[in-house]
This record gives C-alpha cells, sequence and structure tokens, in this order.
C-alpha cells in the first residue's frame, strides 16, 4: 500500500519540476538571444568600419605611393650584394658606397664572383684622397667615397674583416691620442721659445715663479711627449704589420712599412696614424685586386638640401618625397641618402627630428640605401632601407618592419629627415 501511493507523488513531483525548468528556459531564451545579435552586429560593424577605412585610405594616398619594387629580389641589382655590419666603425659612408659600386658592378654584367668590394679599404682610400689630415676613417662623405671606388676599389681580401675592423678602430684611438700629443708637443716648444726671451721671464718673476725651474720642467714634458708619440707610431705600424701579413702581403710589401718612427718625427709629420694609412692601402691592396669598372663610367650624383652651415630649409619633406619618385620612375640602382638615423630608434616619433634642421644631436647624422618601395594595406607608402647594422633587428623600433638587415620606414618620416642622396649614373 505505501509503495502504490509513493509511486504517483514521485511521478506528481517530477511533472512539476519539468513544468518550472520550461518556464525558466521560455524567459532565459530571450535573453540569449538578444546577447548573440548584440555580439553580431558589433562585429558587422567593426568588420565594416576597417574595409571602409582601408578603401578610403587606398583610394587618398595610394596614387601618392609609385609602383611596389625590391632591388633585392631575383634580378635586381642588389641581388648578391650581401648585408653588411660595420660593427664600431662609424664609416657607414663608405658600407654605402661599396653597397653602390657592387650593385652597379652586377646590373652591368660584372658578376663578383665572391669578390666585393672592401668597405673598410675604401674608407681609408676615400680619407687619403680626400681628408689626408685626418687622424682616423670615422664621418665621411658618401659621394667621396664613390668617386674613390670608382677609380678602383679594393675587393674582398685574405684577412679576416673583423679583425681589420678592430684595428681601424684601434688605430683611430691611437691617431686622436698622437694628435692630441702632437699639440702638447708644439706648445712646450713655444713656451720653450718664450723662456728664452728675458721680458717674458721678467713676467714670470713678478709671478713668483722661477724661469730656470719652468724651463727643466718644459724640457721634461717635452720629452715624455715625444716618447709617448713614439711609441704611438710603433703600435700603429706593429699593428698594420700585422694585418698586412694576415691579409696576405709578401715580405718585400712588408718592406714598404715605415719602421722608424724617430724619422717621421723628424720630419713633423702628424698625425703618426697617416704613413701607417699609407702603407696599408698600398701593401693590403695589390692593384691586381682593384675594381675595374667598364667605360663608360658612371657618375656621381649628389643632392642636397644642406646650407653651407649644414642647416636645413623649412621642408615637409615633398622634396626628398618627389626626387624619390623621379629616381625610382625606372628602379635599377639603389639610392644612397644621408638622414637622421634616430628615426630607426624611435620610430614614428623620430619626425620631432625634421623640426630641428640643425645637424648636432638627436639627429645621428647616418648613411644606408633606399633599395625597395611597397603599399601597405592601409595605403601608407613605405621605403626599403639597407643598412649597415648588420643582419640582427633588435636596433630598431618595433614601429618598422625589419627583414634581416633590412627595416622598412614610413615615407611620411623618412622624407623629411633625409638631407642628402647620392647616386650613379650614366
Amino acid at each position: 500500500m505505501f509503495l502504490t501511493v509513493r509511486r504517483p507523488l514521485i511521478e506528481m513531483q517530477d511533472i512539476a519540476d519539468k513544468r518550472e525548468m520550461g518556464t525558466r528556459s521560455k524567459h532565459l531564451r530571450p535573453r540569449a538571444t538578444q546577447w548573440t545579435r548584440t555580439l553580431a552586429t558589433s562585429l558587422f560593424i567593426t568588420a565594416f568600419i576597417t574595409v571602409f577605412c582601408a578603401a578610403f585610405s587606398s583610394s587618398v594616398w595610394a596614387e601618392e605611393c609609385g609602383p611596389a619594387f625590391r632591388l633585392d629580389e631575383r634580378g635586381g641589382s642588389m641581388e648578391h650584394v650581401p648585408v653588411l655590419d660595420q660593427g664600431k666603425l662609424g664609416s657607414c659612408y663608405a658600407y654605402s658606397a661599396s653597397a653602390i659600386l657592387d650593385a652597379w658592378r652586377i646590373s652591368h654584367g660584372d658578376l663578383p664572383d665572391g669578390r666585393f668590394i672592401q668597405p673598410e679599404i675604401l674608407a681609408v682610400d676615400a680619407r687619403l684622397d680626400h681628408t689626408p689630415g685626418s687622424s682616423d676613417i670615422d664621418g665621411g662623405n658618401l659621394s667621396r667615397a664613390l668617386e674613390t671606388g670608382l677609380r678602383g676599389g679594393c675587393l674582398k681580401w685574405k684577412g679576416d674583416s673583423q679583425a681589420l675592423q678592430l684595428w681601424l678602430t684601434t688605430a683611430g684611438r691611437l691617431g686622436a691620442h698622437a694628435s692630441y700629443l702632437h699639440g702638447r708637443v708644439e706648445s712646450d716648444q713655444e713656451e720653450l721659445k718664450n723662456l728664452d726671451d728675458p721680458k717674458y721671464c721678467e713676467t714670470l718673476v713678478r709671478d713668483g715663479k722661477h724661469p730656470s725651474a719652468e724651463k727643466v720642467t718644459c724640457l721634461a714634458r717635452v720629452r715624455f711627449q715625444r716618447q709617448a708619440l713614439s711609441d704611438t707610431h710603433s703600435k700603429l705600424i706593429q699593428g698594420c704589420r700585422d694585418i698586412a701579413t694576415q691579409g696576405g702581403a709578401t715580405p718585400n710589401a712588408l718592406e714598404r712599412l715605415t719602421t722608424d718612427p724617430q724619422k717621421i718625427l723628424a720630419h713633423g709629420q702628424f698625425p703618426p696614424l697617416l704613413p701607417a694609412q699609407k702603407s696599408l692601402k698600398s701593401v693590403l691592396c695589390d692593384p691586381k685586386n682593384r675594381l675595374v669598372i667598364k667605360e663608360p663610367k658612371p657618375k656621381v650624383k649628389t643632392t642636397s638640401l644642406l646650407d653651407k652651415d649644414h642647416k636645413m630649409p623649412a621642408n615637409d619633406g615633398s622634396f626628398m618625397k618627389n626626387l624619390f619618385n623621379r629616381h625610382f620612375e625606372k628602379p635599377a640602382q639603389p639610392l644612397g641618402i644621408d638622414f637622421c638615423s634616430n628615426l630607426l630608434h624611435h620610430g614614428e616619433g623620430g619626425r620631432k627630428y625634421a623640426s630641428n634642421r640643425v645637424l648636432s644631436e638627436g639627429c645621428g647624422p647616418h648613411s644606408a640605401l633606399v633599395i625597395g618601395r611597397r603599399k601597405t594595406f592601409f595605403g601608407r607608402c613605405q621605403y626599403l632601407i639597407r643598412n649597415s647594422w648588420g643582419k640582427e633587428c633588435d636596433r630598431y623600433n618595433h614601429d618598422w618592419d625589419c627583414e634581416r638587415g633590412s627595416v622598412w620606414v614610413d615615407e611620411t618620416t623618412l622624407a623629411p629627415n633625409t638631407f642628402k642622396t647620392h647616386h650613379l649614373a650614366n
């Protein structure tokens, strides 16, 4: 009897629970449907705005960007030119010039066969040709390096490029130190002449000084500085001999290196780096290993926005933008540019350097190559910069796309910060 009554009660309770659940689902279903519709509407609006912006940007800005190209792709003049790394050398101008010269060779049928122009030696050659009194090869003119290279740039040598970079960096520091010592020697020698003048000595006595003691001290300084100069020159020559040996120089060629520092000091040839550079130029690059450009040789074309005080006129980038377009109407040769390199570090924020107008801190003058152009999804025009900082991308701002030594930069940032261009033309 108990079981008979219990069973209907359970069935009635199940029926009541099902009715209650059905009532709840009726109330919940409209809410879920409404949320789904809201989400779908939001996604549709977002997609519509994206497509509209892309279409609008393409219609407004796309015509301002010329046809896309890349000179480092198959068939381009930069296809076989390697990405270079200048290391700690400040010779970006020579690295850019060597790449421009190699691109010209390749596009005119002179296949390099693994023998590319050595940028470090090109920097030495250009320095000796144009500014022989400099104590190092840091900072130079890209156009002058191109002119030097056209007269016979040195092709790949047998030694280690990194060892050559290290030597030239060290030689630059030694040369700068030698120039400083030379200035001190000249100053002290002038002081010695004054100490032989009785009137000058009377002035020293009135100031409480003893002329004889001053003369002894001055002579000691001169002897010390001359010895330091001799030691510095010896280090330069020895380093030059080591590099020449590594590069495969013959014993006869090594004998051409100056080995008598005192002779150079006696003739007053300063800075001491200069003789070492001349020896390095003559020993490292055999005349048979010099570049020969086929006739007719190209000419170096340079366009500058700088005045004689190294200042830029008011420039919104339109001049350089038009120059880029003219040069790349028929893209064949890379375009060398001098620009503010800090835009590579600071991204689109680099535009502030365009308002500086003076090539000083905040700009970071640098030389590189323009080797490509493209239009982005949103219609922005970008140029591909082939740099000389190696294949790593960690030195570039995330605003720019980096591709193993080359980086895409917006035209609106690059053009106002470019102040000089260089290229080869018939």
